[in-house]
């Protein structure tokens, strides 16, 4: 756990983890739900050919929906923007951040974003899924754990410009929701 300094509690957050959360081997989840999503997604691959947007149809993976989150991938600058965020990652992460950008979004620590900026330009680097065991510190006692993966959606140009991702949690939010803090969607200042 880290502190935040002199006179002052432990830092919310992601753990350790956080820092290298993302990579390509999918070992690093356990999720039959991220399992379900990459057998889904490869199945769109044609002719090793990255699928596209329009490849994805929700009635084929209506299970997953509230597990997912789509993203754009702008490149000049680099940025993320969460298109759409399903329902139970919304109720987990306390925000309902569709529409915003990645660094329009306020977190605990800036580990958290720079964890899913890295994991982003790992994904378009790499044109690959990537994979991670991601772990947010709620507070001192409270440490939710989840496995990610975010998978890479080709643009008209032949360029990652798109990603379907899942989070799946280790123990059911409603669990632990009554003990999970409230969190600002937007960045102040």
């Amino acid at each position: 756990m880290s502190t935040g300094g002199a006179g002052r509690g432990p830092q919310r957050g992601l753990g350790a983890l956080g820092q290298r959360a993302y990579g390509p081997d999918p070992a690093a989840c356990g999720s039959p739900k991220i399992a379900e999503l990459a057998a889904y997604w490869q199945s769109k691959c044609r002719d090793g050919r990255l699928p596209q947007r329009a490849d994805l149809d929700p009635a084929e993976i209506v299970a997953l929906l509230p597990y997912l989150l789509l993203t754009d991938i702008e490149h000049a600058p680099f940025r993320i923007r969460y298109r759409l965020v399903g329902t139970a990652i919304a109720e987990a992460s306390r925000r309902d951040f569709t529409g915003l950008y990645l660094d329009e979004m306020q977190f605990d620590t800036p580990l958290e974003r720079q964890a899913f900026e890295r994991g982003y330009r790992l994904l378009v680097e790499s044109r690959a899924p990537v994979y991670g065991r991601m772990v947010w510190l709620a507070s001192s006692d409270l440490p939710v754990v989840y496995d990610s993966a975010i998978f890479p959606l080709l643009g008209p140009t032949g360029q990652v410009d798109k990603a379907v991702a899942i989070e799946d949690h280790a123990r059911p939010i409603a669990e632990i929701a009554d003990r999970l803090p409230a969190r600002p969607v937007r960045r102040q200042g």
